[in-house]
């Protein structure tokens, strides 16, 4: 069976493994409480991660819009005071 310090090595690292291993881990974490709640609260910070990274560049692309924005009405002004 994995020690715990493995098992935290292997969740932290999110290191792939083979179908053994993965049920060695499997094993793990329905034994081990304090492994399983260590696996909980990464996968949960994981997950919240994803999401403010995915936040954050819908916001960037929100700006990205707003400044093709602005350049073109920018330019169609120049292009009006040339007429």
């Amino acid at each position: 069976m994995l020690k715990c310090n493995e098992i935290v090595e292997i969740i932290a690292k999110n290191k792939d493994l083979s179908l053994l291993g993965k049920m060695e881990l499997r094993f793990h974490l329905f034994m081990c409480k304090h492994c399983n709640s260590y696996s909980k609260q990464i996968s949960i910070i994981n997950s919240q991660f994803k999401k403010v990274i995915e936040e954050k560049s819908e916001i960037e692309m929100n700006h990205v819009h707003e400044l093709e924005d602005q350049v073109i009405k920018v330019i169609k002004a120049k292009l009006e005071k040339k007429d």
